[in-house]
């Protein structure tokens, strides 16, 4: 059974000479906001220690500097499906119902 999970990355981009990228003399790297990458597991859930190994390799080989773009790796969690909400006449609709919605 495949397991999908999200790793949630810091994104930093180059700001600089694009011929010295990394050098700090010509340049720096700025925040850029988040990106969520899914990936999948064939074997169920991840331990505590298997996070940590994708976590440091996936850093080793994305948040290195001399890279345009920087990924740098700050937790994994588990993915599911999200649910579809309507927007109607200004007011988010969820698809669920409570039972004391009505009361």
């Amino acid at each position: 059974m495949e397991t999908r999970y999200i790793i949630n990355c810091q994104t930093k981009e180059w700001y600089g000479c694009c011929d010295n990228i990394g050098d700090p003399a010509y340049g720096r790297y700025k925040m850029k906001g988040s990106e969520d990458f899914v990936f999948e597991v064939d074997h169920g859930m991840l331990s505590y220690e298997e996070e940590v190994k994708i976590i440091a390799d996936f850093n080793v080989k994305y948040d290195k500097v001399g890279r345009f773009f920087r990924y740098e790796a700050k937790f994994i969690e588990w993915y599911h499906t999200p649910a579809i909400a309507k927007f109607v006449n200004g007011e988010v609709i969820i698809p669920f119902t409570d039972p004391l919605d009505n009361v």
